[in-house]
């Protein structure tokens, strides 16, 4: 099994960026690099809970594929020693990967920044050329997805192009 791992900065609260993530409907279409035309088919049940199951189709490498994620474990913020914390856990039911477990870890910085670190646990089968691409193009390709949507989370927020939680786009974000 092999690991990425990504953090970014966010200068929001830790309760503004929960919300923001909570929002998947708006949120991933515009943190997705438009030339993998993300589309989502289905999100249920809303809202979202364990055991929810995020259905999409989005241009990869080997073509367009259908990528079913389901949420495994959701921890709203809380309190503990160090700050407040929380997080969220989505696992790939059927898609490109063998294997793939995304680990959202959000942590308090100050009263108004919140570090998000994305974990990343995934094999990508196909045999021996799925091994040598998951340590020659696999880490590449996430980082640039990592990089676009840190550049691009941080463009809405610059912008005030931050959509609300309930589901409707606040001032045109995600209506490409």
């Amino acid at each position: 099994m092999l690991v990425f791992r990504y953090t970014t900065d966010i200068p929001l609260p830790i309760d503004e960026v929960w919300s923001l993530f909570q929002n998947t409907e708006v949120l991933l279409p515009a943190l997705t690099p438009p030339k993998q035309k993300l589309i989502i088919e289905q999100i249920h049940p809303v809202p979202q809970q364990v055991g929810t199951e995020i259905v999409m189709q989005i241009r990869s490498m080997i073509g367009r594929v259908t990528w079913v994620a389901r949420l495994i474990e959701i921890v709203p913020p809380h309190p503990t020693l160090t700050g407040i914390e929380a997080r969220f856990v989505d696992l790939q039911v059927r898609g490109p990967f063998r294997f793939w477990r995304h680990t959202h870890e959000f942590e308090t910085r100050t009263d108004q920044s919140t570090r998000m670190t994305d974990h990343v646990e995934y094999q990508l089968g196909w045999g021996p050329i799925g091994c040598l691409a998951d340590r020659l193009v696999i880490p590449a390709m996430l980082r640039r997805l990592f990089v676009y949507r840190e550049q691009a989370l941080e463009r809405m927020i610059r912008t005030g192009l931050i959509p609300d939680n309930s589901g409707r786009k606040d001032q045109g974000v995600g209506s490409t």
